[in-house]
């Protein structure tokens, strides 16, 4: 313990809205590189540097936010998809579904009834019906962020049972 050596790493590409887990591995100079001479195994000394193992993984980090989408039914004959969006503010969560197919915004402002700001920025680029994860088929959903140009996936199956959904669900059903 006390010659352990504090390691501190940044994730520059965290997603508000999403959870990850995290592990690393560290590459450190060989002191003793080119110096056979005060290792017990001279071999040791070709290498310019060394690698650890990699750590354990981390606990769940979940990157809040105020906008969380999950795709939660798929319709192949209409060729669409439902999406809730939840959309966090101070007097709770409000939760909405809204049908998207392919090329289509996800998410908008609600004229009507609590007036929320559902938008999201993003779209639905592709609708993969046959998805296969493992040994079961699914249905993905590829998602294009438009302000950092970035794709996500969304699977029907792994959305459906999401925990921050059921929290969300559960919060809003409590009124907090």
């Amino acid at each position: 313990p006390e010659r352990q050596m504090p390691i501190l790493a940044h994730d520059l590409d965290a997603a508000p809205g999403r959870t990850f887990v995290y592990r690393v591995r560290y590459e450190v100079l060989n002191i003793y590189a080119s110096n056979s001479a005060e290792l017990s195994n001279p071999a040791d000394a070709q290498r310019v540097t060394l690698l650890s193992a990699w750590s354990p993984q981390s606990r769940p980090v979940e990157i809040e936010s105020d906008t969380y989408i999950f795709l939660t039914k798929a319709d192949r004959v209409k060729k669409e998809v439902t999406v809730t969006v939840c959309k966090v503010t101070r007097r709770g969560v409000n939760k909405k579904d809204f049908r998207v197919q392919v090329g289509e915004e996800i998410g908008k402002k609600d004229k009507q009834g609590a007036k929320v700001d559902y938008t999201t920025g993003l779209y639905c680029v592709d609708i993969d019906w046959d998805r296969v994860t493992g040994t079961k088929k699914d249905v993905a959903m590829i998602v294009l962020e438009k302000d950092a140009g970035a794709h996500r996936e969304r699977l029907l199956s792994r959305d459906r049972k999401d925990k921050v959904l059921k929290r969300l669900t559960d919060e809003r059903s409590a009124g907090k």
